[in-house]
């Protein structure tokens, strides 16, 4: 065992070699030179130089393992270890005219403990003539071995940036196209059969969000809109008929939002900076707050059992915690080279970052600073 000293600060660490960008739990030592130059609790990293390598936006933790997915072409899967972020491996998927020019990216990811599955859905880039597909992937977590499981033509639906969620028995595939109505697919967890649809939205909107209630059989979709307000749909999953809906006066709903046990929070990309809370078994009934001005815009809000957090893709990046009785927050600013947050994961001790840039970079926070 060895110890280190620094401005009074012990790290230990068991004979290891000490490399640049080198993490350990709670705080990063960096090594330049073969001396310690920092050391500090927030820090960003990315080895990447290739712009290839960008935009990070599925973002999921299974295990040990972050999973992070690329809004480039080739399109990319990143598995990083927490505990070691130099231990990390890179699935590219390519080999066909689909995966080099049809699609631009995986928007979102998601984890099924059913079947132990990463599963994301491909974007159309909007090449020969509006690729109207459906293309589902399936992702072992352990090796990354992957297949396609679900890959259909449905005109007019698909589009850039389709969403996806499931829960021990369906998959839910959510198109954006904004063609003259985009719809909610459902599919068989076993065996990837079509079972129902259900249309949603109109042409001067697109869905931009999909999530599933944990706490009912409800699934929540939020149109981005090119209007002055947008609107979100409650769908009965069992049915796949509307519940309910709103109509939200801010038009850039974002694509994650959280749910509590009673209540949606919804944050927007637009200039109005609010952040909405939405009762869910009346959707009429809601409140918001208003940001102020360098706060937006919003990339996400998560909920922790606890604290609503929200990603702010500015620079310096901004960090919100709220608490969900009363709306009251705190916005922190991080780090000068942690800037434009879009994805948010955390557990007991760490919050996990992707930043909305090229290269791809993600960053690890002591999750007690921010408490």
């Amino acid at each position: 065992m060895s110890i280190l000293k620094y401005n009074g600060k012990t790290v230990t660490y068991s004979n290891k070699i000490l490399t640049n960008n080198t993490f350990f739990e709670d705080v990063k030592i960096f090594i330049q030179d073969n001396s310690i130059n920092s050391l500090y609790y927030d820090t960003s990293w990315s080895p990447f130089t290739s712009t290839k390598l960008a935009f990070l936006h599925g973002f999921i933790k299974v295990e040990n393992y972050i999973y992070a997915t690329t809004r480039s072409a080739p399109l990319k899967l990143l598995k990083i270890n927490v505990d070691d972020f130099n231990n990390y491996s890179i699935l590219e998927f390519t080999g066909t005219a689909d995966f080099d020019t049809i699609y631009s990216g995986i928007d979102k990811i998601i984890y099924s403990s059913t079947r132990n599955r990463i599963y994301g859905v491909f974007s159309d880039n909007f090449t020969s003539a509006y690729d109207k597909k459906i293309t589902v992937i399936e992702i072992n977590p352990i090796t990354l071995a992957y297949s396609i499981v679900i890959n259909e033509t449905l005109t007019p639906y698909s589009g850039f940036g389709p969403q996806i969620t499931c829960d021990s028995s369906y998959l839910y595939v959510t198109t954006s196209a904004g063609f003259s109505t985009d719809a909610i697919f459902k599919y068989n967890l076993s065996n990837f059969a079509y079972v129902s649809k259900i249309n949603i939205g109109n042409s001067t909107e697109v869905l931009h969000s999909t999530v599933r209630d944990p706490y009912s059989k409800y699934i929540y979709t939020a149109e981005y809109s090119y209007g002055s307000s947008a609107d979100l749909f409650k769908i009965d999953t069992e049915t796949m008929l509307y519940d309910s809906s709103l109509s939200i006066p801010s038009p850039g709903l974002t694509d994650e939002f959280a749910i509590t046990e009673n209540h949606l929070f919804i944050g927007v990309e637009d200039s109005t900076r609010r952040i909405y809370k939405i009762d869910k078994n009346n959707l009429s009934s809601y409140s918001y707050i208003t940001l102020s001005s360098e706060v937006t815009p919003c990339y996400g809000l998560t909920y922790d059992g606890t604290w609503i957090w929200g990603t702010y893709a500015t620079v310096p990046g901004k960090l919100l915690r709220m608490n969900p009785n009363d709306m009251s927050y705190i916005v922190y600013d991080l780090d000068s080279s942690i800037n434009n947050i879009n994805g948010f994961i955390n557990d007991n001790n760490r919050i996990f970052l992707t930043s909305w840039e090229h290269p791809a970079k993600l960053s690890k926070l002591k999750k007690s600073k921010y408490l």
